[in-house]
């Protein structure tokens, strides 16, 4: 997988970082991680990258927001094909293996926790009727054939991403990279996946507050598109 960048946006997160390296090294040591922090106090910093074998980079922006992060670091990738990929264990790395085996049939492939064989142990009674709802909405509205348009664990094609011309700064733009795969009609496959439990510390999502940012992001770029 040395053609592969793993995005890792991260707000201190030390505590898990020794968890979720060491499940992707033993994964594949060839993988690359680009690990992106706003801040340059964030403890993420002070892990030792020396005890892995992975090609682990840093890179530090003064510039805030999680939908920042990701655009910085996809202009930044230089390998084929690149996955977000969260730095609070959450993700499971052996979802890694099927998506990089299918990856040349498709321009992205999406991970599922709603497919049949994928399930999460992190979602609650809100965010899974959320998830439901925007997944739903987006298959009226874009003729989506995405499973789960909120789980943002995806494998793409570097040079499809920076394509999109992103423009979100905060978590929308977890909306935003599906849809615009869709709308640019894209080869899209989804499978299934495990979510886990965070590892530490607590969820950064905000029901109510980031559902109704998205709901507001989705009706703009519909209008936008019509």
């Amino acid at each position: 997988m040395k053609d592969l960048t793993l995005i890792m946006p991260a707000k201190n997160e030390l505590p898990c970082m020794d968890y979720v390296l060491s499940g992707l090294e033993k994964i594949n040591s060839d993988i690359n991680v680009l690990i992106v922090v706003d801040n340059e106090d964030d403890n993420t910093l002070q892990i030792s990258t020396s005890k892995y074998k992975l090609n682990i980079d840093f890179f530090v922006t003064n510039i805030p927001g999680f939908g920042n992060a990701i655009k910085i670091a996809i202009n930044k990738v230089q390998t084929k094909y690149a996955c977000v990929f969260n730095a609070d264990g959450s993700f499971d790395p052996g979802s890694l293996n099927l998506m990089y085996s299918k990856i040349n049939e498709y321009d992205y492939i999406f991970c599922s926790r709603y497919q049949k064989g994928g399930y999460s142990d992190d979602d609650t009674y809100l965010t899974y009727i959320g998830n439901f709802f925007f997944t739903n909405l987006s298959k009226i509205l874009f003729k989506s054939n995405i499973s789960d348009i909120l789980y943002f664990y995806f494998l793409a094609h570097t040079n499809e991403l920076k394509k999109l011309t992103l423009t979100s700064t905060d978590y929308c733009v977890a909306l935003e990279i599906p849809l615009k795969a869709v709308i640019n009609k894209n080869k899209i496959l989804c499978l299934p996946s495990h979510e886990r439990s965070r590892f530490s510390g607590k969820k950064k999502v905000r029901e109510f507050v980031d559902g109704f940012k998205l709901l507001k992001y989705l009706i703009r770029f519909y209008i936008s598109q019509t």
